[in-house]
């Protein structure tokens, strides 16, 4: 079973998640996942330990889905669902818990527990981010201007830069799970119109075979999507323990 729990922020989305799972379920939570790697908060996190977080609940994500096909019961807290991540819990079979509370004991709550900027992100909230709708339908392109849209994901400061802080959020390859992933992969690929430089479309792959499995990861998965689609995670390598 695959339960993914919505609400806006303080509304007991890790509560109900705790309250419900079992011992042996696997429960994805991004504070917990923060305060584990260091945060001292349990909803403000710094921003070095919030980049892993968010990069450490991604692979937990990708391979919690794996395991919940193979029978195992999975939670998932996820406050502002973007519609792809949507899409891909629905093919999953997830169901969708989405937890209701007054807007005004929701910004007393926020008073007695958290900063300032949580009354706006309350004010904000809609359980699926909206995509952002196409100016027009992509027209054939030729093949020295999809060349050069493809060069303009790979060049360029800004590709540099946002390569160097995704690389080091986390070096766990999407694909395969394993660490020592040496590129960043575009998700949505830009054949198929991807945004080269938006991190939300940009992961840790291998480029080189990866240390662990030997797998060329980004060049095997192709051109396809990788949105709404059940990632294949390798088994990874069993962990010899030292002999004592």
């Amino acid at each position: 079973m695959l339960t993914v729990v919505t609400g806006p922020p303080c509304s007991g989305k890790s509560t109900y998640a705790w309250e419900h799972a079992q011992p042996g379920d696997v429960v994805i939570d991004f504070d917990r996942i923060a305060q584990a790697l260091g945060s001292g908060s349990p909803h403000d996190h710094p921003d070095a330990v919030r980049w892993v977080a968010i990069a450490a609940r991604r692979a937990a994500v990708n391979r919690a889905i794996v395991e919940h096909q193979r029978g195992a019961t999975v939670w998932i807290v996820h406050t502002r669902i973007p519609q792809q991540d949507m899409d891909r819990y629905k093919a999953a079979g997830a169901e969708l818990v989405v937890l209701e509370v007054d807007r005004a004991e929701l910004h007393r709550r926020a008073d007695a527990e958290r900063t300032g900027l949580w009354h706006k992100l309350i004010d904000e909230w809609t359980p699926v981010v909206p995509t952002r709708p196409k100016v027009r339908k992509p027209q054939p392109q030729s093949r020295d201007r999809l060349d050069r849209n493809q060069r303009r994901g790979r060049d360029g400061r800004p590709w540099r830069r946002r390569r160097k802080a995704v690389l080091e959020a986390s070096d766990v390859c999407w694909i395969c799970g394993h660490a020592g992933a040496d590129s960043v992969d575009h998700l949505e690929p830009l054949s198929r119109d991807g945004d080269p430089l938006d991190l939300d479309n940009l992961a840790p792959a291998h480029h080189q075979p990866c240390p662990t499995c030997r797998r060329r990861c980004n060049a095997s998965r192709g051109v396809a999507s990788a949105r709404g689609s059940t990632v294949q995670v390798a088994e990874p390598a069993p962990i010899q323990s030292p002999s004592w």
